[in-house]
């Protein structure tokens, strides 16, 4: 094989990634210093068994030597990109629950009402988040305790904030993840008899990163007073 077919070959091997983003940071002389005491290494299968390239080499023209040299620094920029996306994917991830409420009232007058919770629940962490879980608890906050003189919160109502996106009966079913800056936005309605003081805590369990087994765990709790009665649903 000649050096031209090597070049040729490298040039459908290598990805055309830019090389200027190592323009900036000295460490790629080292880099370039080790791809090319591997680059003989990686060649010697096809090199050994035909001595043509050596003739070659020594007809060898500087643009050839400088195309060798622009090829090298294209696949060592592409593994430099390669490298920023894992490591970006890797770290400690962080949750941001935003949340809000509305109380439906069908007929003001029956006492009935229903409370519709909506969250967004973004990832803001440049970390991969994966096999994310959660659980909404709507709880009683206008019980006290005589005894205690403290707040009773005893849970009536509880809903998973992320099963409109999972379907366990597909097979090709895969737990939710977040990629940095994915986010979920989502509403869960809870039937009330009555209306009163409430509280809605969240639960979000989930691991981050590609091969971390660590389960993480983000909480957020909210009161929940409702408005006066209107027929008209209002924000909160």
């Amino acid at each position: 094989m000649s050096v031209q077919g090597v070049v040729k070959s490298m040039r459908l091997i290598l990805p055309g990634v830019a090389a200027g983003i190592m323009v900036a940071n000295t460490a790629w002389l080292h880099s370039l210093a080790s791809m090319l005491l591997i680059l003989p290494r990686v060649a010697a299968g096809t090199m050994v068994a035909n001595t043509a390239w050596l003739h070659g080499l020594a007809s060898m023209k500087a643009s050839d030597y400088i195309e060798i040299a622009r090829l090298v620094l294209e696949a060592i920029g592409g593994l430099w990109v390669l490298h920023l996306y894992l490591a970006k994917r890797q770290g400690q991830g962080s949750l941001s629950i935003t949340h809000g409420f509305r109380i439906y009232r069908p007929d003001p007058s029956s006492g009935g009402a229903y409370l519709i919770v909506s969250l967004v629940i973004q990832n803001t962490r440049e970390v991969l988040l994966r096999d994310l879980s959660g659980r909404v608890t709507l709880l009683d906050a206008s019980q006290r305790d005589p005894a205690a003189g403290e707040m009773v919160l005893a849970a009536f109502g509880e809903r998973d904030p992320f099963v409109q996106f999972i379907n366990p009966a597909d097979p090709e079913f895969e737990p939710v993840g977040l990629e940095p800056g994915d986010l979920v936005d989502t509403e869960m309605a809870f039937a009330l008899e009555r209306v009163g003081l409430m509280a809605v805590r969240i639960s979000i369990e989930g691991k981050q990163g590609e091969t971390d087994k660590t389960v993480f765990l983000w909480n957020s709790f909210f009161y929940v007073d409702p408005p006066p009665v209107a027929k008209t649903p209002r924000w909160r």
